[in-house]
């Protein structure tokens, strides 16, 4: 089984303002293919939690309503991939020699090793 992400409040707060903007709970499941029942019982507090896949199911819909999204200047990469349709090895490792390179908080001989390691077959 894969990770667990908690239902915060303000999770549970964008989806139900995701179900507003799309005009039911019904509209949220078909676009997302996350169970009608499943939305239902996220924004009522009957789950606490949620699987990752059902989360990135239903970020793309929700995401535009979380405070920390709107600030946050650089996404998760799992994040990224999924919502660019990434999602091969090669294609993975390149997104991740991309941020390696742009990453202010590494030195060039780091960055360069890391490349290097990440590039291996």
């Amino acid at each position: 089984m894969g990770r667990r992400i908690r239902i915060t409040n303000e999770i549970r707060s964008a989806i139900s303002q995701a179900i507003e903007a799309l005009g039911s709970q019904s509209e949220l499941s078909r676009r997302s293919g996350v169970p009608q029942k499943n939305l239902s019982n996220y924004i009522s507090s009957a789950n606490s939690l949620m699987n990752e896949a059902t989360w990135m199911q239903l970020h793309p819909f929700v995401r535009d309503f979380l405070p920390y999204e709107k600030t946050a200047e650089k996404k998760d990469l799992l994040t990224v991939c999924h919502l660019e349709g990434i999602t091969t090895r090669a294609e993975i490792i390149s997104e991740l020699v991309q941020r390696v390179a742009e990453c202010d908080e590494l030195d060039e001989h780091a960055r360069l090793t890391v490349i290097r390691l990440l590039s291996r077959k």
